[in-house]
């Protein structure tokens, strides 16, 4: 049966029980080629789950697959479930069948090292062609190798790019306080609108409190966004503008305070009576007398605060600092005279009043905290570098060298593999805390310089005084400049303050070119994605073709790749990424900050298994498109790219804000934006149009589920074993192959995948896996494997008829792991390199000695596993068991026996 003519011809979204049934149906006819009757039950399915860990899974995982040919055992592989580095040779594998050999059985011929013992014959030349390139990265090693100053070249070209867009964007708002506070002093000038504003402001503030107040854990309870723009941002402009007359009309002081009496007194009885805060389902009614003197009390504690905000302000010198520190003030005061209220009102409040009054406090105070962090960064940073250049002579210069040295380490600790939990205690001890407190540091650093930077500039074309400080730039960054722009820094901000106009139009021309930029730069072509990308095909697609014609001077051959819904043959390839919810609203995930994502022939896309009602008309309740269409044609070079893009700044459960943007920043970004599978205009686009939003939701981890493009990412973010998906499916029999990076046995990843197996299908999980833990003394486990129990449970069938009954399943568990009995050439290896088999991740340069030794360490461990208990299956033909019945629990009883 060809693919084709099962391929999904409606391009609306579909559930997963359509995204299953059409599964199960495609490998029924496949497996009618393939599969001799009676070796495996008609529903019964088996999976082959290869793990993540870069090229050391991947190698690992090669010896597997050729253990598993020697056996037959490959035709019967229903599923093949592959993760980051699994990915690797899974796809070698899949483009075998499609490109080379025509049948299952030629493969497992030609793969088995039994059939096909000759290294020198055809038959070994894919493997050969993997040998050299285990270097797959930049295959010709050397200082002076064009691939390895290809990487530098790319690397910096798309940073560059990328960064011009960052830095537009960040000047643009870094420069925008140097005009933001004339706002209140252009309302003064302008009569009417000066005092329509603020009241309009006040209205939309009262109006929608009480509505929130009346409509709170009801039907039509307003949305986040909503009470942000009709409560907390005015609000915040209200207090803005207050700080700002408070300053400027000092003169009427005795006025201010019985204004802000008055006007929050109305204010609150407005609020309470319209947000039906008397409610018969209170503790407690409240007469109204009482509410009317604790509001008058309330607002008479306004009053006191204001004047006691005036008495403060008259020690201000200038605008900068009431603009940069009165709003805080008078959110604070605000907030204090609400505690009180609060406090006052008692009963009289529900809870959940209490709570909406409490959450809107806590935006307006996040309001605050960006206000003063954006204003002191804008207006005070530059003022504190050239202070400690006068005070310290070499300051500038060596915080700069420290400011770059931990740049450095960080992006370095993000990197490393170390930073996951391998090494000795003490250097991933130190990896994490590097990988923490660095990133804030760059982050303060590089807004200090954008800040610095920018007041530098307007000092060479403002003219406090009629005359420019310096005629040209030399003279301007010299030491002697520095001094001459700190002694007149406010002169200067006082003739940057008079060009408003053109500080608006540079801010807004600054984000516009930000924009076009953004249009012409692909956020996911000038990532290091394509640099991965197409590596990665180089080497492992590269290799299954017999007729290559590469390019002679780069060595790509773009006929290499083939579309993923192209693939037609058995096994049935899941090839699992991580769709990042760093900003997700599921509040159970906040750990995970990431869901599965699969590629796979017929379908991509997510379970969304968030059954609230969709808020937005154009967001799908069900979250899979068909392959053929999504993304503009999905490549399985791209599909691999993407579940092996292990650095990226938003990675799940790993993700840090300020990390994410540091690697934002310096472009190490090996994920990509693809289309939204639940968005009805976006799901079939590669990467949007304008991507400066969503570089900025990249940069401050912002990313979720219902905009019009998703994030996805390495598949190891949220499970790295690839058996998550087989247990959805409900296989009967999973292989799972551990290629992962775990020097302390701590099984992490099995873990993890069995905790988030019972909590998302109800599957649990049963396995002893103490016999593959090394011994104390010897440093050797006593198995490479531990079979363990699927309890699967009841459920709904994929078509909604009837139940589909609790099950048992299998999970045969192998790990790179070390018994004594291995091939001395393996020993030998282990003696010399003390961290095989579980050296680091970030080692994506094999040498032909390691590359052989992972092979033939998975080749030994396969045969170790299977052999026996295949012989028992050949010795004892099953009557009432299907063969495959028979040899799973035969692999259990061996397993138990160790």
């Amino acid at each position: 049966m060809d693919f084709h003519d099962s391929l999904s011809t409606s391009n609306a979204a579909s559930a997963f029980s359509d995204v299953l049934k059409k599964e199960r149906s495609v490998i029924g006819e496949l497996r009618k080629d393939s599969i001799q009757s009676g070796s495996i039950g008609e529903k019964d399915y088996l999976g082959l789950a290869l793990s993540g860990g870069g090229i050391r899974s991947a190698t690992f995982s090669l010896g597997i697959l050729q253990a598993l040919a020697d056996f037959s055992l490959l035709r019967h592989v229903d599923y093949l479930s592959t993760v980051s580095g699994g990915g690797y040779i899974g796809s070698w594998l899949i483009a075998r069948l499609k490109q080379n050999e025509k049948s299952i059985d030629q493969l497992e011929k030609n793969l088995s090292p039994l059939e096909s013992p000759d290294p020198n014959t055809q038959a070994w030349e894919p493997i050969q062609f993997l040998r050299a390139y285990s270097n797959y990265l930049t295959p010709q090693l050397g200082f002076f190798s064009a691939d390895t100053w290809s990487i530098a070249a790319i690397w910096l070209r798309n940073t560059i790019l990328m960064q011009s867009i960052l830095m537009l964007a960040l000047a643009a708002i870094v420069l925008s306080p140097r005009w933001i506070y004339l706002g209140p002093d252009i309302l003064i000038g302008l009569p009417v609108w000066g005092r329509i504003l603020p009241w309009t402001a006040i209205a939309l503030v009262v109006s929608g409190s009480a509505f929130g107040l009346r409509k709170f854990g009801g039907s039509n309870t307003p949305k986040q966004w909503q009470v942000l723009f009709t409560v907390v941002f005015p609000l915040f402009a209200l207090c803005c503008y207050a700080a700002m007359m408070i300053y400027k009309t000092v003169q009427a002081s005795w006025l201010q305070p019985v204004y802000a009496a008055v006007v929050v007194s109305v204010s609150m009885l407005i609020v309470q009576e319209g947000g039906q805060v008397r409610s018969k389902t209170a503790r407690e009614a409240l007469p109204l007398w009482q509410l009317l003197f604790f509001t008058l009390c309330s607002g008479g504690l306004a009053g006191i605060l204001t004047y006691s905000l005036i008495q403060i302000s008259t020690a201000a010198t200038d605008t900068w600092i009431v603009m940069t520190v009165g709003p805080v003030l008078v959110v604070a005061a605000l907030s204090f005279v609400l505690t009180c209220h609060i406090g006052l009102l008692s009963r009289a409040l529900e809870d959940g009043q209490r709570e909406w009054v409490s959450r809107a406090g806590a935006w307006l105070n996040i309001c605050a905290a960006c206000w003063f962090t954006l204003f002191f960064t804008a207006i005070y940073a530059p003022l504190l570098m050239l202070r400690l250049d006068e005070w310290f002579q070499a300051a500038l210069p060596a915080l700069t060298i420290g400011w770059v040295v931990s740049t450095a380490a960080g992006l370095f600790s993000a990197w490393s593999a170390k930073s996951g939990g391998s090494g000795t205690r003490a250097q991933s001890l130190s990896l994490k805390l590097i990988a923490t407190y660095a990133p804030y540091v760059f982050v303060t650093g590089l807004l200090f310089l954008l800040s610095f930077t920018l007041h530098v500039v307007l000092a060479r074309y403002a003219h406090p005084g009629g005359q420019p400080l310096f005629e040209s730039w030399s003279g301007l960054l010299s030491r002697d400049g520095f001094i001459a722009i700190e002694a007149q820094y406010w002169d200067l901000m006082a003739a940057s303050g008079g060009a408003a106009r053109w500080l608006v139009l540079s801010s807004i021309g600054l984000f516009m070119l930000a924009l076009v930029l953004s249009r012409r730069f692909d956020l996911n072509e000038f990532s290091m994605h394509y640099f991965y990308k197409n590596r990665l095909i180089r080497c492992y697609l590269g290799a299954a073709r017999k007729q290559r014609q590469a390019d002679r001077f780069t060595g790509f051959d773009p006929n290499d790749d083939i579309q993923l819904s192209e693939v037609t043959r058995r096994p049935y390839p899941i090839v699992n990424a991580s769709l990042n919810l760093v900003h997700g609203k599921r509040l159970a995930w906040q750990e995970r900050k990431a869901t599965s994502f699969v590629l796979t022939p017929e379908y991509c896309g997510f379970y969304r298994s968030d059954k609230s009602p969709k808020e937005r008309r154009w967001l799908a309740e069900s979250a899979y498109r068909p392959t053929s269409k999504y993304g503009g044609k999905v490549y399985l070079g791209t599909a691999i790219a993407i579940s092996g893009a292990a650095v990226n700044p938003n990675m799940g459960s790993f993700t840090s804000p300020a990390t994410a943007f540091l690697m934002t920043v310096f472009n190490v970004r090996l994920g990509s934006w693809l289309g939204n599978p639940r968005h009805e205009w976006t799901w079939n686009r590669s990467s949007p149009k304008t991507g400066i939003f969503y570089l900025l939701c990249e940069l401050i981890g912002a990313t979720n589920d219902e905009r019009g493009f998703v994030n996805v990412s390495d598949g190891g973010h949220f499970e790295n074993l690839g058996i998550y998906e087989l247990v959805r499916r409900r296989c009967k029999y999973i292989i799972c192959c551990d290629g992962s990076q775990d020097s302390a046995f701590a099984f992490e990843d099995l873990g993890n995948a069995i905790r988030k197996c019972r909590s998302d299908f109800g599957a649990e999980i049963e396995i002893d896996v103490n016999q593959i833990l090394p011994g104390a003394e010897t440093g050797r486990s006593r198995a490479h494997c531990a079979v363990g129990y699927i309890q699967y449970p009841r459920i709904q069938r994929p078509d909604g008829s009837a139940l589909e009954e609790a099950s048992i399943g299998y999970l045969v568990y192998i790990k790179t792991s070390l018994t004594g009995d291995e091939p001395a050439d393996v020993l030998e290896y282990r003696k010399l390199h003390p961290g095989f088999p579980h050296q680091t991740t970030a080692d994506q340069w094999f040498t032909e000695s390691q590359f052989e030794s992972y092979r033939r360490l998975g080749y030994h461990i396969g045969r170790k596993v299977f052999e026996g208990s295949m012989e028992n299956v050949k010795r004892t033909p099953p009557e009432s068991e299907t063969a495959m019945e028979v040899l799973f629990k035969d692999l259990q009883a061996a397993s138990s026996r160790v």
